[in-house]
């Protein structure tokens, strides 16, 4: 299924395709995202369902959550059960360090390995991003081309990252790995993970996204120097 919304028509979901939630009173800002828990059927934005995400914390589809976009690869040969594996060891790590809440979490890079204090062991933080790429990494299908990442500014990190407080001061910046003195960040944003399944099966399995501003939303706006930002436009009517 390639990438789409799900406010008209009700769409089947399966397990580990990739939804997204997109920021209200925004041009289809997608700002979260995990994998679907189950395969459902008739799927729409009114309809919770069930997601492995990182809020934080990890979470392997203990609630229930309303997504407006889904996409998917279908997974052959075994490769939602080594995604399971993978989730396993995550949560392996993730206990085993003792780490909970926000040290669970990441921004830039959009997965963190977390070196050891000599008193726990080293482990990985994810962005919500992160966990989904690193999942489907597991499984040898790179989604995103991560060198090619655009420069945000502070107005999408709010965005994306609501969750996450003080982000104007440059001190909470520097915690979740966003440079100090920088005005403009190559962060994955949860929309280029959505947009890397705007394609074939072939086309994903064969080679990586490589995302353009205006991908943070969905579908993609485009972007004008002359116009206001993407992002302080009001959503188009669905």
């Amino acid at each position: 299924m390639p990438s789409q919304s799900l406010h008209r028509t009700p769409s089947a979901v399966r397990k580990y395709d990739v939804v997204g939630t997109i920021a209200s009173g925004t041009s289809g800002f997608v700002f979260h995202i995990g994998l679907s828990a189950d395969d459902r059927m008739g799927v729409t934005s009114e309809l919770p369902i069930r997601i492995v995400d990182m809020g934080p914390p990890l979470s392997r589809g203990g609630g229930m959550v309303c997504v407006d976009v889904a996409g998917s690869v279908p997974l052959r040969n075994g490769e939602d059960l080594a995604i399971d594996v993978f989730f396993d060891g995550v949560e392996f790590e993730l206990a085993a360090a003792n780490a909970t809440g926000s040290s669970q979490y990441a921004i830039l890079p959009h997965v963190r390995e977390q070196a050891s204090d000599g008193r726990t062991p080293a482990y990985r933080r994810f962005s919500c991003s992160g966990l989904v790429l690193a999942a489907y990494d597991f499984i040898g299908i790179a989604l995103v081309n991560e060198t090619l990442i655009p420069h945000v500014g502070l107005d999408a990190l709010r965005l994306a990252y609501p969750n996450v407080r003080g982000l104007d001061n440059p001190d909470i910046r520097a915690r979740y790995g966003l440079k100090k003195d920088d005005t403009s960040w190559p962060v994955m944003l949860p929309g280029y993970v959505i947009h890397s399944l705007r394609r074939s099966e072939a086309e994903i399995r064969a080679g990586a996204f490589a995302p353009q501003a205006g991908d943070e939303c969905f579908p993609t706006i485009a972007t004008d120097p002359s116009t206001s930002s993407p992002l302080d436009r009001p959503s188009p009517p669905l």
